[in-house]
């Protein structure tokens, strides 16, 4: 069932994701291309209040051109690999909030037949709102 990478052709390199177009050869012997967009994964948290109320962000997002209703997120960035401590980051960057009592509720591919990105989602309940939001 795997598949031989035989070419990687990189079409384009951004800031949040590349994207590249392989040459592969299947394990019957046919060789077929894959497209494959690069992210560097990211963090995804669901703080819960003293209510047991999950609390939302709402973003603009370009590609769906709306406004939605989303977790705390954001990508993988720098030198510190730790997942944890970015999701933390994004809480308190994204809502004023400093969790406690986190928990790792996995992590999984957000789209695996096209991406590498891989995304960690945490938990934790409220401990303190620094600022409003």
């Amino acid at each position: 069932m795997e598949e031989k990478t035989l070419k990687k052709n990189i079409i384009f390199e951004g800031k949040v994701l590349s994207l590249r177009v392989d040459e592969v050869e299947l394990s019957n012997g046919h060789i077929c291309t894959r497209e494959v967009v690069e992210q560097t994964g990211g963090v995804c948290i669901a703080p819960i209040s003293d209510n047991n109320e999950l609390i939302f962000v709402k973003q603009y997002r370009y590609p769906v051109s709306s406004v939605t209703l989303e977790l705390p997120a954001g990508k993988l960035e720098g030198e510190n690999p730790d997942p944890l401590q970015h999701a933390k980051r994004e809480l308190l960057e994204e809502t004023g909030i400093i969790g406690k009592d986190y928990f790792s509720l996995g992590s999984f591919y957000t789209s695996q037949a096209v991406s590498t990105d891989r995304l960690y989602l945490f938990g934790c309940r409220v401990e303190k709102i620094i600022k409003p939001m």
